[in-house]
């Protein structure tokens, strides 16, 4: 980070908030403003989405996209999970921000969380336990040897 500072003192670069300090910031100002998704319901039945997202949801074509790249997570390959969150978490920020509430969860949870270091904390949930990508590409590799051992009968 103090890189792209290079010009500024050591007194100037320590007063720096680093990237890690101004999310936390942003997530704690958003808890306490937006609507809010529980932070870990046991069930999907104990997940209640506030009417706000639901309104939004149906009626707003662009909130509507942007949630739905979200779920579309699970099918990008696991390598490269992390790095499509990043970007769709930037261009969030930007576009959706109410969305960012789920974002947040997700990293927490499912993601894990970007430590000081640069390296992600281990998630509670593992990428390889919830990633769909492969699991569809050896469904659909079944199917087309079953489809081409029937047509070859």
């Amino acid at each position: 980070m103090f890189l792209r500072y290079g010009g500024l003192s050591v007194a100037g670069k320590g007063a720096l908030s680093s990237i890690s300090t101004l999310k936390k910031t942003v997530r704690r100002v958003r808890h306490q403003n937006g609507p809010q998704i529980p932070v870990a319901p046991l069930t999907l039945f104990d997940l209640e989405i506030p009417e706000s997202f639901k309104d939004s949801y149906r009626n707003n074509a662009d909130f509507n996209l942007y949630a739905r790249m979200i779920t579309a997570l699970a099918f990008v390959p696991p390598e490269n999970v992390v790095e499509s969150f990043e970007m769709l978490s930037e261009e969030l920020e930007q576009v959706e921000p109410t969305l960012q509430p789920i974002l947040d969860w997700l990293e927490m949870y499912y993601i894990g969380i970007l430590r000081i270091e640069g390296v992600r904390r281990v998630p509670t949930f593992p990428i390889e336990t919830w990633n769909l990508y492969n699991r569809v590409l050896t469904e659909q590799m079944v199917r087309i040897e079953k489809e081409i051992s029937e047509t070859l009968k």
